[in-house]
């Protein structure tokens, strides 16, 4: 006899949310070494197979976490380059800003677990990416732009990578400005000619 689905009791939701709340907590005021399955099972009043039956680690649970909080990437591209780049990235100079994002990012980094990560490019990533695209493309309909660019991944990377190399070193967080300035660089790129 075979089963079609899972045997034993329904997954109680609750368990779920508790686990994201105590790990959030973690995450933002300890970091991610600290998030550790036996902690966060004591603190919810759970066991670790209950953990387990929701994540495969803390570094999918992190992820999970990164997707609720910080997954949506809204964009409503106007046509107008600068504007459109200033407003996908003062959105994601937001999240940068915030000390649960960059520690689970952090996290993630350490975790190195490349099922993991390919989720994260998969729904974390991509979809920034495509954003990006339907700004070019807008502003290409639109006239504000001439041409598209020879090579889109390295236009993400003048967006995207800064962030990321700004909240790994020392220093104060992005701020408008950066995200300003980053706007500016990718702008002049795509229309220098």
């Amino acid at each position: 006899m075979t089963s079609k689905g899972r045997v034993g009791r329904p997954s109680d939701p609750a368990i779920g949310e508790a686990l994201r709340e105590a790990a959030e907590e973690v995450l933002t005021h300890h970091g991610y070494p600290e998030l550790k399955v036996d902690r966060l099972v004591r603190q919810v009043g759970t066991t670790r197979a209950a953990f387990h039956r929701r994540y495969s680690g803390t570094a999918q649970l992190a992820l999970d976490i990164l997707l609720r909080r910080f997954g949506d990437a809204p964009v409503v591209p106007t046509g107008r380059l600068f504007e459109d780049l200033l407003t996908l990235e003062s959105h994601e100079v937001r999240m940068f800003a915030d000390p649960l994002f960059r520690n689970i990012v952090f996290g993630l980094i350490m975790a190195n677990d490349p099922v993991v990560m390919e989720s994260f490019g998969r729904e974390f990533d991509v979809p920034r990416r495509e954003n990006l695209r339907a700004v070019l493309d807008a502003a290409l309909a639109h006239g504000d732009l001439a041409a598209g660019p020879e090579d889109f991944d390295y236009v993400c990377e003048l967006m995207f990578g800064p962030l990321l190399a700004k909240i790994m070193g020392p220093g104060p967080s992005p701020d408008e400005a950066t995200a300003r300035r980053i706007a500016t660089t990718v702008h002049r790129e795509l229309t220098a000619g």
